[in-house]
């Protein structure tokens, strides 16, 4: 059976290309990680009644296309497919050290990053965290932006003070962004530290929580986490039946769950609780979870299922033409 497989990197693409010679392939597949509805309808559209046209679609969106489509974590996929399958880092077993953990990524894309960071340096808290804070030229304006408190030459001088990266990290530069996959990663990172505070991809009120490889790559090392992400993230993961352990603030509207995190931060610092049985369960539920979406994949396709998803690094060669 011969498959078109598109990534979610070129679903942009192929919205407004239209390659003639996919009705000859006996299954389209569409890949679809992230919020590009209007791009995802029009290949639909244009192909479905020309060849069988399936979509496999994260489960933090709820949207269907008019088509085949399953609903998969898709995210806890690809860390088990990158972790287990590809072997492209280490898993940690054991959690110590007196510092934790935060790896803020792009600084501009909400308070919960830049901001969150300029917070915890007013705590008293940065000093006792393996951190990576990325606030570049390049994007000085748009951290300006996510940091409503803090004029412009505060936020240069915070930079010029507190950037630094955690384990040598470069991010791929491309269509004003920057990429970074999460993985591979340092493993000492995880070995190192007591426990992990997580600036997920979004910080929003209302909206489907969104979960990314931070919270599962975390989870697959074995780590305590508090997570700074979409209101309600918790409640998803323990629906997930996942052990979390912060959830009350969960409910908090906008900053205050920020604060509440800072707190819980310092409060685990001064007295971290004993959750190896905790994070010893949440390893085993994540083990379980990417078996069973990897048998679901090569059910619904017929193929291995690590085919579906290389590996985020040769998604952004192959579309960028860059290496990450």
């Amino acid at each position: 059976m011969s498959k078109i497989i598109v990534q979610q990197a070129d679903i942009p693409h192929f919205a407004n290309t239209y390659p003639e010679e996919w009705i000859d392939c006996d299954v389209l597949v569409i890949n679809c990680t992230m919020e590009c509805y209007y791009d995802v309808n029009r290949i639909v559209d244009h192909y479905k009644h020309k060849v069988k046209t399936v979509c496999i679609m994260d489960d933090s969106y709820a949207y269907q296309p008019d088509c085949e489509t399953h609903v998969i974590p898709y995210h806890l996929w690809r860390v088990y497919n990158e972790l287990i399958n590809k072997k492209q880092s280490p898993l940690n077993s054991v959690y110590g050290g007196d510092k934790f953990l935060c790896l803020t990524g792009k600084p501009y894309t909400g308070i919960h990053r830049a901001q969150m960071m300029y917070w915890l340096k007013n705590a008293g808290l940065l000093s006792q965290a393996t951190y990576s804070l990325h606030i570049t030229d390049d994007v000085i304006d748009q951290t300006v932006e996510v940091m409503p408190e803090c004029t412009r030459e505060q936020v240069v001088q915070f930079a010029r003070d507190y950037n630094r990266t955690a384990d040598g990290v470069k991010f791929v530069r491309s269509e004003g962004s920057m990429h970074y996959s999460g993985i591979p990663y340092n493993v000492a990172l995880y070995e190192n530290s007591k426990f992990q505070l997580i600036s997920e991809t979004h910080y929003r009120q209302d909206h489907v929580p969104f979960i990314s490889e931070k919270t599962y790559t975390a989870i697959a090392n074995e780590m305590p986490f508090i997570i700074v992400g979409d209101r309600m993230t918790c409640d998803k993961l323990q629906n997930m039946n996942f052990e979390t352990f912060h959830s009350y603030y969960d409910v908090l509207p906008d900053w205050e769950r920020i604060h509440a995190c800072i707190d819980k931060v310092g409060q685990w610092l001064s007295d971290m609780p004993n959750y190896s049985t905790a994070v010893t369960h949440n390893l085993n539920r994540f083990l379980s979870l990417g078996r069973r979406t990897q048998s679901q994949l090569e059910n619904i396709l017929n193929t291995e299922a690590e085919f579906i998803c290389p590996t985020q690094d040769q998604m952004w060669q192959e579309h960028f033409g860059l290496l990450a």
